[in-house]
């Protein structure tokens, strides 16, 4: 049986930083015996909106259809860890997460969740809006909408649900599935995928405490 590690994010974690990490030295996880197994760099972002039928696109994305099932075959074939990532998976509804927990039914699935101060992640939102967006937006003027979008938009605030909700949802809906282990775990400022202790510094993912930014993948 395969194990995998599925790093779902959330949003603003550095959750690029880890994804360009792992492309870039998926040859040295190879020979570490760990599989990477997008064939290219945006792979995992078709299969992340595969697996969700593009509901949080807001245009189509034919390209998409059928790489999930395609990344989970190279998965299910590998005699050995897989890791996956995307931020997109920790905005997954109910349906997705049972999509995602009956597709890898046959693999030991880990969830793999990060953690960023608040003070941190605000502004990250808002420098993304400046620089892909909307340029003219001041941080003042930013904070100044957050009271009003929180409570337009409710308790939640933001379109994302935790990833911490995510991880929970898909260990209950893997329990239903299939009788296999499933297990996220977090701790501190640090986020460890479950695996034996020999093996554990191969997925360490730690959060600087300066930036909380993502320092290494050891």
């Amino acid at each position: 049986m395969s194990d995998m590690y599925l790093h779902v994010g959330p949003v603003k974690t550095g959750s690029s930083y880890l994804q360009g990490l792992l492309w870039t030295n998926r040859h040295s996880l190879a020979r570490q015996g760990v599989l990477h197994p997008c064939e290219h760099d945006n792979e995992m972002w078709l299969a992340a909106n595969d697996i969700q039928d593009g509901a949080f696109l807001p245009f189509d994305l034919p390209e998409a259809a059928g790489v999930w099932n395609r990344i989970r075959d190279r998965v299910l074939a590998f005699v050995g860890p897989s890791i996956l990532s995307h931020e997109m998976l920790g905005l997954s509804a109910e349906d997705h997460v049972a999509r995602i927990a009956a597709s890898l039914q046959y693999a030991r699935v880990r969830v793999v969740v990060m953690a960023r101060g608040l003070a941190a992640t605000l502004p990250s939102p808002w420098q993304e809006k400046v620089k892909m967006a909307d340029p003219s937006i001041s941080w003042p003027g930013k904070q100044a909408r957050w009271p009003q979008k929180a409570c337009a938009d409710g308790a939640a605030g933001a379109a994302a649900r935790p990833a911490s909700s995510l991880a929970r949802s898909l260990l209950g809906a893997a329990s239903s599935a299939a009788n296999h282990h499933y297990r996220a775990v977090a701790v501190g400022d640090a986020v460890l995928a479950d695996r034996a202790e020999e093996h554990a510094h191969e997925l360490t993912v730690a959060v600087t405490p300066d930036d909380d930014e993502i320092s290494g993948l050891r």
